[in-house]
Formats: structure tokens, C-alpha cells, sequence
């Protein structure tokens, strides 16, 4: 009850003072959040061929994922202690709970878990062979089922759960730009998975005022809590001391004003504003403790007895405290890991409104979940971008490789050989179906009304050869799918001054995500190919020393019968 009181009494005071600054943003524009870019989605794949054979020929293979790439997934869950509720336990769960399905059908699925109140610590630590069903039982202990409407009991005991389990747990305060840190280490440590496989998941209100200091390697140490602002009756230096201590002039209104505004660039206009002004207010930083936080005669004896803040300096009259750069801290680092990994903000329910805007306006809208609406369900949509590489309805634009710019020498043109396609999933082959130019994959009895994959090839000219790969099922991130077709030089254009060939012009993948959003259109690599050292009798200069040519029986070994020979 105290809370929603205090709520109320911050959204009020909050109002008043933003009044001049709402006028300023007075435009329907500036009501909305403009949200960033969402993550640059990267899909892996990959496309090689083999080398040129006698023939002339080489197989081409186009792989989703990428053929090369360890397909191994990091995930990470950046926990607030203070609010693990039961809603959000349970969807902590449920999230192992799907993760352990894909692991028990071969996945490989490492899964962290950061916790953090004034600290951070390591409650699930990011190695491979995790035991998740051992690590859903534990979490499944400490949900309280009898538990009230806002899981304060269940809450409760995962704070004295983890600080049992943890003695350098500071279970008082909240500092997200310790639990960052730690997520940032673990991710950065796991140099077997590639970035584009990892998963980070920040689960706060957002409201944070502890902030850390750094080390000699430039990281954050996120063991040691540090703060910069006097305790209070009813709050210990937390966000509501910018306005009930007197924190005016011009760091407030930034903050104000990009928090009415919703934009990128007013929250910048703070951020760089807290950045330049800090070090004039560094000396009063000091280490905290659980202790010190409830205990005001361990605070400095600088603090203002009326205000509990750093002293009034004339000349530097705009204070930087605490709150200001934990914020800080907290959007470097976010943006930080955003630059790098799958990023996702999970705001919850309590708390204040204006503690979770930042990062929320930080946060591209795909990437934003809002646990009291999805409730112990909140990590569905996570589940679904771990698992898949792209979803239903990808498409793949396949041009054939040609050259026939005589400017430069070149003339060479390559066709695809009809019956040649073979689809893989998981290293296992479809069935397939022709009918004429259009071929079906899937399961035994595939027919063009029943087929998980459907390529359909134009046999034209240079430039309009191609085919289209239709792929009708999500591709998983765990289980690679392959399509290799086998392409032919004619034999009238193999010239080729460079010495290579390019198997086809162009490869585009259309992506669609596994909501059914339509990505960004991206390209494979061309594969470049050559003779290879048996075979370089069929270029245009003939290389009479060279032996009996050998027969191609790589590819029509189920023809060739006779003696070794």
C-alpha cells in the first residue's frame, strides 16, 4: 500500500516538474516512442562448391545454418532478484523447460542465469553438459504455490535462496549495471559459439541507482557496490531522490524531457550530459554495503543533513548522483551487448513507470516483452527465436552463374543439370518429386500439396536462369538444411581470363522470422571454382603432357561398372 502511496506521489511530482518540458514536446509525434533499429538480423548460411570436375561440372550446396558453424547457442537471463516473483519464476521454468526439449532432440543449448540486487552473482553459470532439468527442479523449489497475487513469498525466498548460496551477495539495493557486467563476461568467455547464437535477456522494472566502478582491464566490477547519494526515511538512495532531494537544474531536465519525449536522441541528450558532468562529483563516490544501505551513520559526514546529498557546490550546481549514473552505466552496457547479441528488455509490473522508460525507448520494439501482459508465459517469443533459423516462407532467389562480358575475356556460362537437386534436413534426405520444372521435398508420399520444401527452376538465358527455394516449415537452428544441386559449363562458353568461375550470379535469401515477420533481404557468398589439378586438359589451352584424363565417377558412379582400372 505504502508503495502505490509513493507511486502516486512520484507521478505527481513527476508532472509538475515536467509541465515546461511537455510543452516543449507538445507535437503527436513525440507522444510515441521512436524505437531503434531491431537487431541487424544476420541469418547464417553458407554456399560452396566443389571444384571443377572433367566434365565441367560441380556441386553446389546452400546450408541454413551456415555449413561451417558450430551449432551451439548461449543463452543468458539477467535476473532482478528483488522482483523473481512466482509469475516470472514460473516463466523462468517454462523457458528451461522448452530449451531442455530441443537439447533432448540433439540441441546444443548452454543456459546462464545472472542474478542481481546491489551486486551480481553467478546463480547458473554459462558451461556446457548444463543439467536443466536439474535446474528447473531447484528454481520449481523455491515457488511458493500458496503465494500471494504479487509473489512476495516466492520472491522472498529466491532473495534468501541466493544469498545463502552466495555470501558476497548484496541483497539490498539494485545495481543493473552489475548484472550487465556479469552477462557481458559469460558471453564473452564462450568463445565456441559465435555471436550471432547468443541470447541476453534483461529482466528488471528498470529501476536502478547502485553503480559500479571499473577495473584495470576497463570492465565493470560488479562484485562492489557503489553509491553517491545519503539514505532516506522510506528510500535508501533510490530513483525518487531526483525528486524529493532536491536534484534540480539541468541533468533533471534532461532527464525529464526524455522521458516525456520517448525519443532515442533526448535520452541521448541526457545520457552524454551525465557522461561529461560526472567526474566533477567522483570524489563523493563510496562503497556500500546491505549494512550501510539501512545504517545512515556509516554515510560520509559531507552529506547534506537535509537533503542527504552530496554538498551544494555554486560552481558545479547541476549534481550527477547515483541514480544518474546507474542509468548511465546501464544503457552503455545494454547497448553494448545490443550491438552484439540477440538483446531483449523484459520489463515487470511494479515499480516505477519512469524507471523502465529508458529502457524500454532503448529496446527495439521486437525485442520488448512486457511480463505483465504475457504473465508466466513472457518467454514464449524468446523460445521461438533461439530455436529458429528462419521461419515459414523464406524464400531463396537462385540466378546461375555466367560471364559474358568479352571485354575483359571472359565467356562462360553454367546450366543446371535436371535431376540433380537433393535436400537434406538434419543430414537426412527428402523425398522428392518432379513435375517438369518445379521439384517437391518432404516425407514419403510428397506431392505438390503436401511438401515441406518446393524449388522452382526457369530455364532461360544468361541472366533469367534461376530457381526458386520455397521453404514451407521453420528451419531450425539445431538441425541444418542442405539443398546441393549439381551445375554444368556449357560447352561452348568455358573461357575464363581470371582462371575461376562463378557458380551462379546471385543468391538471395528473403527471410521471414518465426513470428512471420519479413527480415531484411540478404545475400550468400558467390563460390568461385576452378579445374581441378586432374581436369585442366578441358581448358581452353590444351595441356597435351597431361595423362589419360581420368573418368568423372563422383557423380555417375551408379553407371560406372567395370575393372579398377
Amino acid at each position: 500500500m505504502k508503495k502505490r502511496i509513493l507511486a502516486c506521489l512520484l507521478a505527481l511530482v513527476m508532472l509538475i516538474g515536467a509541465m515546461p518540458v511537455m510543452a516543449l514536446a507538445a507535437e503527436p509525434e513525440a507522444e510515441t516512442p521512436a524505437s531503434p533499429a531491431s537487431f541487424d538480423w544476420e541469418v547464417s548460411k553458407s554456399k560452396t562448391a566443389t571444384a571443377l570436375d572433367a566434365d565441367g561440372s560441380t556441386r553446389v550446396t546452400l546450408s541454413l545454418p551456415s555449413a561451417e558453424e558450430n551449432l551451439a547457442t548461449d543463452v543468458v537471463l539477467i535476473l532482478d532478484a528483488s522482483k523473481c516473483a512466482k509469475d516470472m519464476l514460473l516463466a523462468t521454468i517454462g523457458l528451461i523447460d522448452d530449451l531442455n526439449t530441443q537439447v533432448e532432440a540433439g540441441a546444443n543449448i548452454k543456459l546462464g542465469i545472472v542474478m542481481f540486487k546491489g551486486n551480481a552473482v553467478p546463480f547458473q553459470s554459462l558451461t556446457e553438459g548444463t543439467d536443466l532439468k536439474a535446474l528447473k527442479n531447484a528454481l520449481e523449489r523455491l515457488v511458493v504455490k500458496n503465494d500471494n497475487a504479487d509473489g512476495d513469498m516466492t520472491k522472498a525466498k529466491v532473495r534468501s535462496y541466493v544469498a545463502e548460496t552466495f555470501p558476497n551477495f548484496m541483497n539490498g539495493g539494485t545495481n543493473i549495471p552489475a548484472g550487465l557486467q556479469l552477462a557481458k563476461n559469460m558471453l564473452a568467455e564462450d568463445t565456441a559459439v559465435t555471436d550471432a547464437r547468443k541470447y541476453v535477456v534483461l529482466v528488471s522494472d528498470g529501476d536502478t541507482y547502485l553503480f559500479c566502478h571499473k577495473k584495470s582491464d576497463g570492465s565493470y566490477d560488479y562484485i562492489n557496490a557503489y553509491t553517491r547519494s545519503g539514505p532516506m526515511v522510506n528510500d535508501h538512495g533510490g530513483i525518487s531522490e531526483s525528486y524529493y532531494n532536491g536534484h534540480k537544474g539541468e541533468t533533471e531536465t534532461k532527464y525529464g524531457r526524455a522521458m516525456v519525449a520517448h525519443t532515442l536522441d533526448s535520452w541521448k541528450d541526457y545520457l552524454t550530459y551525465v557522461r561529461d558532468n560526472n567526474s566533477n562529483f567522483e570524489q563523493y563516490d563510496f562503497l556500500v554495503d546491505i549494512s550501510c544501505l539501512k545504517d545512515p551513520k556509516r554515510y560520509p559526514d559531507y552529506f547534506d543533513e537535509t537533503t542527504q546529498l552530496i554538498p551544494v557546490d555554486r560552481e558545479k550546481p547541476n549534481r550527477i548522483i547515483n541514480s544518474d549514473v546507474s542509468r548511465y552505466q546501464t544503457a552503455q552496457l545494454f547497448q553494448e551487448l545490443q550491438s552484439k547479441y540477440h538483446t531483449y528488455y523484459c520489463y515487470l509490473p511494479g515499480g516505477y513507470d519512469m524507471a523502465r522508460t529508458m529502457l524500454q525507448d532503448l529496446t527495439p520494439a521486437d525485442h520488448r516483452i512486457d511480463a505483465e501482459g504475457s504473465s508466466s508465459n513472457a518467454f514464449a517469443s524468446i523460445t521461438k527465436d533461439i530455436v529458429f533459423a528462419v521461419g515459414k516462407g523464406s524464400t531463396v532467389t537462385d540466378i546461375m552463374g555466367y560471364d559474358t562480358d568479352t571485354d575483359n575475356g571472359n565467356n562462360y556460362n553454367f546450366d543446371l543439370v535436371p535431376n540433380s537437386l537433393i535436400l537434406t534436413v538434419g543430414g537426412q534426405s527428402l523425398a522428392s518429386l518432379r513435375d517438369g520444372n518445379t521439384y517437391y521435398f518432404g516425407d514419403t508420399g510428397v506431392n505438390k500439396d503436401n511438401c515441406r520444401f518446393k524449388v522452382v527452376y526457369t530455364p532461360e538465358n544468361d541472366g533469367e536462369e534461376k530457381f526458386v527455394w520455397t521453404i514451407n516449415e521453420a528451419v531450425s537452428n539445431f538441425s541444418r538444411v542442405q539443398l546441393s544441386y549439381q551445375l554444368r559449363l556449357r560447352d561452348d562458353a568455358r573461357t575464363s581470363t581470371d582462371g575461376y568461375f562463378y557458380t551462379n550470379f546471385s543468391a538471395t535469401l528473403k527471410p521471414m522470422d518465426s513470428k512471420g515477420a519479413e527480415g531484411k533481404e540478404q545475400e550468400f557468398e558467390r563460390p568461385k571454382v576452378k579445374f581441378g589439378s586432374d581436369a585442366d586438359y578441358l581448358l581452353p589451352i590444351l595441356n597435351l603432357k597431361k595423362a589419360t584424363p581420368k573418368l568423372n565417377t563422383r557423380d555417375h558412379f551408379a553407371y560406372v561398372q567395370g575393372y579398377p582400372d
